[in-house]
């Protein structure tokens, strides 16, 4: 609980910040703050953030970055026990993800492997059989990020991180959706 809430105070100071005096810079600091929240399972706070910056990214013309709170705001759709509501974002993932240079695209998003595991959780959670294959793909992208670390990294990048480690294990099981 302390790390959130010092991770909380510094990403509402940045938050804040960026509203006084850096505007272009807002609405990826309040995809900051949705994931923060999302992650304290205070999905209302979350939406508000997650809300605020798809209508500024997309206010910009920038689709590539507004994939992140649009998924955002479908894993709080979710949260709310909406599931078939929730599925609105995921197609607009996976209609971005089906243009050849898109993966390389979601390196530029702040949590690529937090957005395939929403993804996967929204299509797992409907029963859409698609959810293994975007464990798949996950875990090759996060395979590919891996490939530029030191081989004695490696391994670390896996177990030291929870969210890649779920993810390696989802892809290796080969969970499917009944």
């Amino acid at each position: 609980v302390g790390e959130y809430d010092r991770a909380e105070a510094d990403v509402t100071a940045i938050v804040d910040l960026c509203r006084e005096k850096m505007p272009r810079g807002l609405a990826q600091s309040l995809v900051q703050l949705g994931h923060l929240k999302a992650g304290q399972g205070r999905w209302d706070a979350a939406t508000a953030a997650y809300q605020e910056a798809l209508a500024d990214l997309e206010g910009l013309g920038f689709e590539h970055r507004a994939i992140e709170p649009a998924l955002g705001l479908a894993r709080a759709e979710l949260a709310a026990g909406q599931p078939v509501a929730a599925m609105a974002g995921v197609e607009r993932l996976l209609r971005f993800l089906d243009r050849a240079e898109a993966p390389n695209s979601l390196h530029s998003c702040q949590a690529p492997a937090l957005l395939y595991l929403w993804c996967y959780e929204i299509l797992q959670a409907n029963g859409d059989g698609r959810a293994l294959a975007v464990s798949q793909e996950a875990y090759e992208f996060l395979r590919g990020r891996a490939a530029y670390l030191l081989p004695e990294w490696r391994e670390g990048y896996w177990q030291d991180v929870p969210l890649h480690g779920q993810i390696r294990r989802l892809a290796e099981t080969g969970i499917k959706v009944p």
